[in-house]
């Protein structure tokens, strides 16, 4: 265990309200976490997905939001 706590997550209020959000991804090394967000609408109109990285400070997070991702489409969706 590297960390354990609730993880900060006021970095989608700015994104407005009305999402819900799921990990698509959760991995990282001895110094920090990697998580990608996926943030569904909840009136289900849209998905974004974010990849953010939470290092770790004297016990505490640290976020740092790398960017959005773009997905490639899947064939079902072609």
């Amino acid at each position: 265990t590297i960390y354990k706590g609730p993880l900060p997550v006021d970095w989608m209020d700015e994104l407005g309200s009305g999402y819900r959000y799921a990990f698509d991804y959760i991995g990282g090394d001895d110094t920090g976490i990697y998580i990608c967000f996926g943030l569904h609408q909840k009136s289900g109109d849209g998905e974004w997905h974010y990849l953010v990285r939470y290092d770790i400070e004297g016990g505490e997070l640290i976020t740092s939001i790398k960017g959005r991702l773009h997905w490639a489409p899947t064939e079902e969706n072609w």
